[in-house]
């Protein structure tokens, strides 16, 4: 038997009380079980006062899209059909005399590629980010449309001067992610959403997460809220609706659409070192690569939480956020995965802290010593 846990939710009270945020669901597992504890509050929309459900939809972004695409990518170097040290234009020829041809996979997955956050193709209009908080990073060419340009287009579009020389240091990139999608379409034969539903989302049971959501799984969708205190709805500046169009190009770097629980699932199979219900889906070898700090904070595919007063117990962590707010954090420590599942304009943010750490800091006597 798991002993009942009781995470502290006050960041989550206080952040409704403050009306940053209309709703969130929050999620707890383990290495063995899916759900320890799972919570819904506030509402999925603010004008029509709908009471969130655990199940709700919500735009994952970078929560799961780059570990999702960095598990792909590791399912090929698990095959021996692509090496992390290959550099791009190997795959993508229309990058061999362009200044980030030299970069490998590795500096593309770790955002040490030397891209800019997106090209020009991705930017689109910028009129769609007016009234939204990203506006202040679409600006400063921090900030994309998503969906607007296919992998193939975008990846040819990466011949702009790089920020630094490849691997020369760190600096976010979608660009870069997208780019290792597109190579996992050359090395793979199939298109990137059709690689990854095959070899990981079909089999992990994860029907809730999507690129293109049904009408019905739209029907769950939690609205989109400003944090300023108003809970006005705001759309996704960086997609286009309606949001079940396939012709909306797939976005590896922040496309995918998901459910706490499925979130959950996931991460429960890199806990576990690439293997869930029996089923082997990664190598340990390529899970411990893929979450190996690789540039200080992060590693390929994932931010790395390691040192620091919440990690006394040297178990470290790993995890995502996405650009809604949303948050999957490990701790193999513990082994524990922790889901936030929120949608506030412009990120989510609990008075500067982020989610991992406050949890972790305020909860790892309930967490970490859990009896299972």
């Amino acid at each position: 038997m798991v002993r009942t846990i009781a995470p502290d939710i006050s960041f989550l009270n206080a952040a409704l009380k403050r009306r940053t945020i209309a709703g969130a669901v929050a999620l707890v597992a383990d290495r063995s079980a899916d759900v320890l504890w799972q919570h819904a509050c506030g509402c999925s929309d603010a004008a029509t006062s709908l009471p969130m459900r655990t199940d709700a939809l919500f735009w994952a972004a970078s929560g799961l899209s780059k570990p999702l695409t960095a598990a792909a990518a590791m399912l090929l170097v698990d095959a021996g059909e692509l090496a992390l040290d290959d550099p791009v234009s190997k795959f993508v020829r229309e990058l061999g005399c362009a200044p980030v041809g030299a970069a490998t996979v590795r500096h593309a997955l770790s955002h040490t590629s030397g891209l800019p956050f997106a090209s020009d193709v991705e930017l689109g209009d910028a009129a769609r980010f007016d009234g939204s908080a990203f506006k202040r990073y679409r600006d400063t060419g921090d900030d994309a449309v998503y969906d607007a340009v296919g992998l193939r287009d975008a990846a040819a579009s990466y011949t702009m001067p790089l920020r630094s020389a490849p691997g020369a240091s760190f600096y976010y990139s979608n660009a870069g992610i997208n780019l290792v999608g597109r190579i996992i379409e050359v090395v793979s034969g199939e298109e990137y959403a059709d690689f990854v539903d095959r070899r990981l989302l079909e089999p992990l049971g994860m029907r809730d997460t999507t690129l293109w959501p049904s009408d019905a799984q739209l029907e769950r969708l939690a609205a989109s809220h400003s944090g300023d205190g108003s809970l006005r709805r705001v759309p996704f500046p960086q997609l286009t609706r309606p949001y079940s169009d396939r012709g909306r190009s797939p976005s590896p770097s922040g496309g995918y659409f998901s459910t706490a629980a499925d979130c959950a699932r996931f991460g429960r199979m890199v806990l576990r070192g690439g293997e869930l219900d029996g089923r082997r889906y990664l190598s340990e070898g390529a899970v411990a690569q893929m979450t190996t700090e690789q540039t200080p904070g992060y590693a390929l595919g994932w931010a790395v939480a390691a040192g620091g007063a919440w990690d006394d117990d040297g178990g470290g962590g790993f995890g995502h956020g996405g650009a809604m707010g949303t948050k999957l954090f490990l701790h193999p420590g513990a082994g524990r995965v922790a889901v936030l599942m929120c949608h506030q304009d412009g990120g989510f943010d609990t008075d500067g802290v982020a989610f991992g750490e406050h949890w972790w800091y305020r909860q790892r006597s309930a967490l970490l010593f859990a009896e299972s």
